[in-house]
């Protein structure tokens, strides 16, 4: 299984039945990755860019703009976590560690957005 899936799973395992979220492989290649977590009001998509140390969180409600997660929650609210400066060889581990991170601010700052019902 994709590094990325995998940590996915772990770190939102609890999305699927809380919120209704499908958590969805997109892309797993040598450059990068890529899952999204799908519900039908919204999509939270995480990417990572192995070779420039990189991840990317964004989310975008049907019919509106993609928005980066530093748009909607602090990142300053938790400690350590660094969206970059990852090693090429990040261990699913310390992946699945920087996604609960997300998944927690996440669900303190914008629960609002992951209860959203689709009209």
């Amino acid at each position: 299984m994709p590094k990325l899936l995998d940590a996915s799973l772990a770190a939102f395992a609890e999305w699927p039945s809380r919120y209704g979220f499908r958590i969805v492989a997109e892309l797993d290649s040598a450059r990068g990755s890529s899952v999204s977590l799908v519900k039908d009001c919204i999509v939270v998509r995480v990417v990572c860019d192995w070779l420039e140390g990189e991840m990317s969180v964004s989310l975008r409600a049907v019919g509106g703009l993609e928005i980066p997660l530093e748009e909607v929650v602090d990142l300053d609210e938790s400690h350590g976590l660094s969206m970059v400066r990852m090693k090429r060889g990040i261990s699913r581990g310390m992946l699945e560690a920087r996604l609960g991170q997300i998944a927690d601010l996440l669900e303190k700052q914008a629960s609002e957005l992951l209860d959203c019902r689709s009209a």
